[in-house]
């Protein structure tokens, strides 16, 4: 990729303070991670509109455009009152394709927040993902100063799994009553933000590399990490947590 052509996907930063950061180039468009707009309702509402999508994340997809459309006016409020920071992967001036970002934010004394995303089925199996969330903890670490990160997948998700296994999740244990996984990622109190190279794929995450391209800098270096066996907001996988299944 041409500086040009990545000094192109920056033109335009976020009230926030970001802007779209080049992924990858599959079957020769270029895929980027920029913040989500409101012009993204309809591409949102497809997303989850399809059952391979909306049914692991157990959640109320948005019902029509219009609704989509409501539900980002609230994630942006959410981000506004910083208890949300959310990402949109889309085709370089096109559309959605998926979302990734953080929810429930809390700045108590061990910060943290949950991790969400998903992803078209038309662009599964090419680390698309992977790069987005790779992106997504250096900010949670680096810029936001967070501990901690929780994560939460189906039972059966193996794909999700070892997504998160390769970017350096522990495995905390499994809720019994909605057949869920749960994950964590803690930052490491004292390393280097710079110390670990990317992980290896974990297995069932192999060959979901596009080979033939060169990811960012940034990619290649998720932040240090420790990863810790403690339960996600204190808690034992077996006991009430934060409501599932809102996006």
């Amino acid at each position: 990729m041409t500086r040009a052509r990545r000094r192109a996907c920056q033109r335009r930063p976020h009230p926030l303070g970001y802007a779209a950061i080049p992924l990858a180039v599959t079957h020769g468009q270029l895929i980027v991670l920029r913040p989500l707009l409101q012009r993204d309702a309809r591409a949102l509402h497809r997303l989850y509109a399809d059952r391979r999508v909306a049914e692991p994340c157990r959640i109320q997809a948005p019902a029509t455009p219009q609704e989509a459309g409501r539900l980002l006016d609230t994630w942006s409020e959410r981000e506004r009152a910083m208890d949300m920071r959310r990402w949109a992967l889309a085709l370089h001036r096109g559309p959605l394709v998926g979302m990734c970002g953080l929810k429930d934010i809390s700045r108590d004394s061990d910060p943290s927040a949950y991790l969400t995303y998903a992803l078209s089925p038309a662009h599964w199996g090419r680390g698309l993902m992977r790069r987005a969330l790779t992106h997504v903890l250096r900010t949670a670490f680096e810029s936001m100063q967070l501990h901690r990160i929780c994560a939460e997948v189906e039972t059966t998700n193996e794909r999700s799994s070892g997504l998160l296994a390769g970017l350096g999740f522990s495995f905390v244990g499994e809720y019994a009553a909605d057949s869920k996984r749960a994950f964590e990622l803690r930052r490491a109190p004292t390393s280097p933000m710079d110390a670990v190279p990317t992980p290896a794929h974990a297995p069932g995450n192999s060959g979901l590399e596009d080979r033939n391209f060169a990811p960012p800098t940034e990619a290649h270096h998720p932040p240090s990490l420790l990863i810790s066996g403690a339960g996600c907001s204190g808690l034992t996988p077996s006991l009430t947590r934060p409501a599932t299944g809102v996006l």
